[in-house]
Parts: structure tokens; C-alpha cells; sequence
């Protein structure tokens, strides 16, 4: 798609007031709030995994998890997040240029939009299909408060077993091999549908499981996953994969919607996760130590 990123093109916001404060004062300031409340110390994440639902069930998880990242510095941030299956297998790229919330605008990273497209066969354009997931959005408040002046890679996952987990996660080792500077990933996730309170503990607790032990091919291909959450699921085998051997897998936080609405039989579970580097390992501008060819 030659035509794509050649003009300026802009995201608006689709679930502010929803999901999120659509005033920015209120908005920033709850983020605020939070990040500086949170108990987690600040490390050097190369990976976060985080939920995305209506903030007043996950905002003190996200602080949880941005705080960790918060004295880091970045040359992009890139997000994940699932999409419809009436997309075609792969993952889709935005047409847009600029991704804007209430917090502020979010310019996305076309050079790394460039090289995804043309290093993998699984790569996609759809500005529709960006259009229509939010889950990519609740992650950009954050992002633009804490990384104002940093560029964003927005990718929505449609991976649906192991192949198309390692197609992903083989375009973006040559993308971080190609540009400079370090990358940090952000899958924007929850760790169940919602299901019978005890079901979807159930199903967390695998998810975080495998995470913890790095099988990223459970994550992908488990029978227990196959038909609930598959796309979730093979989101956060795409950053298993791409960073455990490199990195130490940590659980930052979790919780479920029943700790608000106390509704047992439609409960979802969220969870933070964070990879992060071990503090010896040295800072490498062109971003290519930290991990190993897949």
C-alpha cells in the first residue's frame, strides 16, 4: 500500500467520556495521581503487559505498571492490541499519522510502520479496523503524559496459532535491528473474557502462568485458551517470545470487574505484567542487544 502515511492523517478519540474523562484537566490529573500513588519503583521495562477496560476498573493497575517505566527513556513505544476476527489473519497497521486523546496527540512512528509492512506478509493496512478496536486508545493517556514527545507504533493482533505469533514477533526483531534506539512494547490485554467468577480466574492464572515460565507456545496453541480470549492470549506470546530469554518476568498487579461490581457471573480478570532488563545489561543505541534471533 504505497499510498499509506504519505499525508497527515489523524486519529480521534472514540470511547472518551466512556472509558476515560473526556475533560483533560480531570484526565491528566487522575493519571497523575496515581502513578505518583503507586508502590512499584521505577526499573528499566522492555515490556509491559496491561489491561484495558473502563478506567475506574484498571486505572490503579495501569499506575501500577506505568510507574514502573517512568524514568525510562524510549525512541518509540509500541502497543498491541487485539482486533475483530472478521479481520484477516496477520497484523493490521493504521493509516493514521497522529493518535489524539483528551491528554494530547500521540505521533506515530512511520518509519516503523514502513519496515513492519514491507519485512512480513502478515502485515496489513486497515484504518477501519483502528478505528473500531479501543484498546489501543486507553493505553494513550498514559503514553502522553508520561512519553509526551515520544512516537507510538499502533498494531492490532490477529494471530490465531503459533505461526502467525512468530511472524509478528520475527518483523519486530528486524524493525529494532533496523532503527535506532530501544523500543518499548505494551500489550493492551485482558486475561479473560468475561466468564463465571471462577472460570476466568482459571484462565488468568494460565495466561500468567506460561508468561512467568515463557512457553509462548502454550500461549499461542493451548487447548485451554484455543476457544476463549485467543486473540489476548496470542498478543501476550508475541512478547513472550520476543522477550523472556532477555528479560525478567515480573507480576506487577491483579484484579477483576467483581472487585467493583461484585457481579460473579460475568467477572473479568486483568493483570499487569512487566519484562524488564537486567540492570547490567548496558544501554545500546542502535537497540540491538536484547534480544536473540527468533
Amino acid at each position: 500500500m504505497e499510498e499509506a502515511w504519505n499525508r497527515e492523517l489523524l486519529r480521534e478519540p472514540v470511547v472518551e467520556g466512556l472509558f476515560y474523562p473526556e475533560d483533560p484537566e480531570e484526565l491528566k490529573a487522575q493519571i497523575d495521581s496515581h502513578v505518583h500513588n503507586a508502590r512499584t519503583v521505577a526499573g528499566r521495562p522492555k515490556g509491559l503487559i496491561v489491561p484495558n477496560a473502563g478506567f475506574n476498573f484498571i486505572s490503579a493497575i495501569l499506575g501500577e505498571a506505568y510507574k514502573l517505566c517512568s524514568a525510562s527513556s524510549y525512541a518509540r513505544i509500541m502497543i498491541l492490541g487485539p482486533v475483530r476476527d472478521e479481520y484477516p489473519e496477520g497484523f493490521l497497521l493504521p493509516e493514521s499519522t497522529i493518535f489524539r486523546t483528551p491528554a494530547g496527540r500521540s505521533r506515530v512512528d512511520v518509519p516503523a510502520l514502513q519496515l513492519l509492512l514491507s519485512s512480513s506478509t502478515a502485515a496489513h493496512v486497515s484504518e477501519l479496523a483502528h478505528l473500531q478496536e479501543h484498546s489501543i486508545e486507553i493505553q494513550l493517556p498514559w503514553i502522553q503524559v508520561l512519553f509526551p514527545d515520544i512516537p507510538v507504533v499502533p498494531i492490532l493482533c490477529n494471530h490465531r496459532s503459533p505461526g502467525g505469533v512468530k511472524a509478528l514477533a520475527s518483523a519486530l526483531y528486524v524493525m529494532e535491528q533496523e532503527l535506532p534506539g530501544d523500543t518499548l512494547y505494551i500489550a493492551s490485554m485482558n486475561f479473560s473474557p468475561a466468564l463465571p467468577r471462577e472460570s476466568a480466574s482459571r484462565h488468568a492464572g494460565l495466561i500468567l502462568e506460561y508468561l512467568l515460565e515463557g512457553k509462548w507456545e502454550h500461549l499461542a496453541g493451548s487447548p485451554e485458551l484455543r476457544n476463549t480470549n485467543t486473540g489476548n492470549a496470542c498478543i501476550a506470546a508475541v512478547l513472550s517470545l520476543l522477550l523472556h530469554r532477555s528479560c525478567r518476568v515480573e507480576s506487577i498487579m491483579r484484579a477483576s470487574s467483581f472487585e467493583h461490581d461484585k457481579n460473579d457471573s460475568s467477572v473479568v480478570e486483568y493483570a499487569a505484567v512487566g519484562f524488564e532488563l537486567p540492570l547490567e545489561a548496558d544501554s545500546n543505541p542502535r537497540g540491538n542487544t536484547h534480544h536473540r534471533a527468533i
